[in-house]
C-alpha cells in the first residue's frame, strides 16, 4: 500500500507502529498528508472511515471503522 500511497499528491509519508500488547498483536497506521483535501482525493469523501485494503482485511481478526486525525502544530 505504501508505494501506491507515495503516487498520491499531498501523501507525506506512512509508518506502521506496533504497540506492546498482551497476546495479540496489534498495528496502528499512521499516515501524514499535506491537507484534508488530500485526505479526501485517497479516501472519498467520509475521510472518518477506516480505508482497508482488501488484502489487509483478508488477515486481520479486526479493525476499527473508524480514523483519528490530528492537526501539527509543531514538527521538527
Amino acid at each position: 500500500m505504501v508505494p501506491q500511497l507515495k503516487a498520491l499528491t499531498g501523501h507525506r509519508g506512512a509508518w506502521l507502529l506496533r504497540p506492546k500488547t498482551g497476546d495479540e498483536v496489534e498495528l496502528v497506521a499512521l499516515t501524514l498528508w499535506d491537507s484534508r483535501a488530500s485526505i479526501e482525493a485517497f479516501a472519498g469523501s467520509d475521510i472518518d472511515r477506516a480505508h482497508v485494503q482488501p488484502r489487509a482485511r483478508a488477515v486481520l481478526s479486526s479493525f476499527d471503522d473508524v480514523v483519528d486525525h490530528y492537526e501539527v502544530v509543531y514538527g521538527d
